[in-house]
């Protein structure tokens, strides 16, 4: 009789693991379709239709400002407000 239970049980339990196996890769076979084909925008090959533009119309580049002096370990520091205080609770 205990056989019996525990054949029953673990059918149940591998046809609900399979039952989420294929639940698993369902989705993940509609959500790669979704994704895939073509949407709003997309050309006919499946590929979607990019609209570029020059970079130039932002403007020129500015040089970076300058990263602050370098802390203890030879990293720069911003000069900024300090977000935390170190462990003795001071600030540099």
């Amino acid at each position: 009789m205990r056989a019996l239970e525990a054949r029953r049980r673990r059918r149940r339990t591998w046809l609900a693991g399979i039952s989420a196996a294929a639940v698993v890769i369902a989705a993940a076979v509609a959500i790669t379709l979704a994704f895939t084909r073509g949407g709003p925008g997309a050309a006919p090959g499946g590929t979607p239709k990019l609209r570029l533009g020059s970079l130039s119309a932002l403007g020129t580049l500015k040089p970076a400002p300058s990263p602050g002096p370098a802390g203890p370990e030879a990293v720069p520091v911003p000069s900024a407000a300090p977000l935390a205080s170190n462990r003795h609770g001071s600030h540099r």
